[in-house]
């Protein structure tokens, strides 16, 4: 099981995601970007992970993050920005 910080704000200027879990780098194998089923909150649901370009550390700075897109579930499972969501 890990836990995993959301956000309520884009990643940058190359997303319009705004509701999403971010993935550490060191967990990507078990992340890989597409369709994926996890246990969120006891329930298994169906995500998307997405890669994305992001300058949020500078235009000259440009590097990857993956995410958990979370809008469709945002309000289901109530989630606020920085709320931790343990995933299985």
């Amino acid at each position: 099981m890990i836990k995993l910080s959301t956000s309520d704000k884009t990643l940058g200027s190359f997303s319009e995601i705004d509701k999403f879990a971010i993935i550490p780098k060191k967990l990507w194998d078990d992340f890989p970007a597409g369709k994926k089923m996890i246990n969120i909150r006891g329930k298994n649901r169906e995500v998307e992970v997405y890669e994305i370009l992001c300058d949020c550390m500078g235009k000259e700075k440009k590097h990857n993050h993956r995410i958990i897109d979370l809008r469709e579930l945002w309000k289901e499972l109530d989630l606020k920005n920085k709320t931790k969501i343990e995933i299985k």
